[in-house]
């Protein structure tokens, strides 16, 4: 497997609490997601961007074809409609080159490089799944890798 960084990028959901499509929500001046892909530039050859529909894919390739980034995009429709984010991982793992991907929301616009880069450090060949969560204390932890 070529040793390479994916990120997925979940923007199939249905928004019903927020009651519209939250990756292109405008924030500052660029939409949501668009602030992700930024963070991510230089820190991933690949971004996998999972949508509910090709209506939506149409959408966000127009908006996020305006800037330039180091990675390939691929857009991918989600296999398995409003199933929640389960479906769109398995949609965006089958288009992935890497042995390993970071998963991301489309509503995380605040993501940091650090921890995308602190993430990807704590792969290693014999673990399935590294879960990030804040401890007690607001610390940054990992769950126990899963084998």
């Amino acid at each position: 497997m070529i040793k390479m960084k994916s990120c997925i990028v979940l923007c199939g959901g249905q928004s019903r609490r927020m009651g519209r499509d939250k990756g292109s929500l405008v924030i500052g001046d660029k939409p949501m997601i668009s602030h992700i892909l930024s963070t991510l530039n230089n820190e991933i050859d690949e971004a996998i961007i999972v949508l509910n529909n090709q209506d939506r894919i149409e959408k966000y390739r127009k908006f996020i074809e305006k800037y330039t980034y180091s990675f390939k995009i691929t857009f991918v429709e989600d296999e398995i409609k409003n199933k929640g984010p389960l479906s769109g991982i398995k949609s965006g793992l089958k288009y992935t080159h890497s042995q390993y991907s970071l998963v991301l929301p489309c509503d995380s616009p605040y993501i940091s490089k650090k921890l995308v880069n602190y993430l990807f450090s704590q792969i290693e060949d014999e673990y399935d799944c590294i879960v990030p969560y804040h401890d007690k204390n607001n610390k940054l932890q990992t769950s126990e890798p899963l084998h």
